[in-house]
């Protein structure tokens, strides 16, 4: 029997209620501010006539169009060079790459940490379907497998972004807390994949098993041997699984 897993479409429903709240926290943007912001410009409405106030809103919406141009510039800048396994380390780096002034670059970001915390809203959405504690159906040989296809899948694709975020998690807490969730996604899809089996083994094995599909250690595997890892991995999970 064969095992099928498509990342491009999850149903959440079966996730841990705490762990949607946190990844919504992450994902979802804050809307609470511009609904403070509208209410205010309702009770507080603007000395100036309305012609001057519209010529106002007018330069002002310019000038924000012309800041989002510049922003989404330099974060597809910051992508391309990932993709290209170009870790992110400095402001100049994307001046260089994308022809934007670093003055500018800085006034958009302030930092390099502050543009890879803007990026994070576009690669966590991409990366949560790789963590569904939902596991396929097939045999546990088969849910070994695939799991650690779906992990090597994982480390191939955002492998890049995760050695930016290790390089800033202890200045920017953002950074910190999706490096915990990762963790703490991978363990618990681990242990969902791998039930009932995984529950009976004893507690050194089981923490020996999570130690090897953890992303450390993927990581490390994908390093030596490419794509080949899942397989490399699954070779050494196996009868560990099988422990009695």
């Amino acid at each position: 029997m064969s095992v099928h897993y498509d990342t491009d479409s999850v149903n959440t429903s079966h996730w841990p209620s705490g762990l949607i709240r946190r990844l919504n926290a992450r994902i979802l943007p804050d809307t609470a501010a511009p609904k403070a912001l509208s209410l205010m410009t309702q009770q507080n409405p603007s000395p100036h006539s309305d012609s001057e106030s519209e010529g106002l809103d007018d330069r002002e919406d310019g000038r924000n169009l012309r800041v989002d141009r510049g922003k989404k510039e330099a974060i597809q800048t910051a992508v391309r060079l990932l993709e290209k396994g170009e870790p992110l380390q400095s402001i100049d780096q994307i001046a260089e790459a994308s022809g934007i002034s670093r003055r500018t670059l800085f006034r958009y970001f302030g930092s390099i940490d502050g543009l890879v915390d803007e990026l994070f809203d576009v690669y966590l959405p991409q990366a949560v379907p790789y963590f569904s504690p939902i596991p396929p159906t097939g045999s546990l040989e088969q849910r070994v497998r695939e799991l650690l296809r779906l992990r090597v899948g994982f480390v191939s694709r955002f492998g890049h972004i995760a050695q930016t975020i290790e390089r800033i998690s202890e200045t920017v807490p953002r950074a910190r807390d999706t490096r915990e969730l990762r963790d703490e996604s991978i363990q618990h899809q681990t242990k969902a994949w791998l039930l009932p089996e995984f529950f009976k083994l004893p507690k050194p094995i089981a923490t020996q098993i999570l130690l090897l599909t953890n992303f450390a250690s993927v990581s490390e595997m994908y390093k030596e041997v490419g794509e080949q890892a899942a397989d490399a991995l699954a070779e050494t999970v196996m009868p560990l699984m099988q422990t009695s």
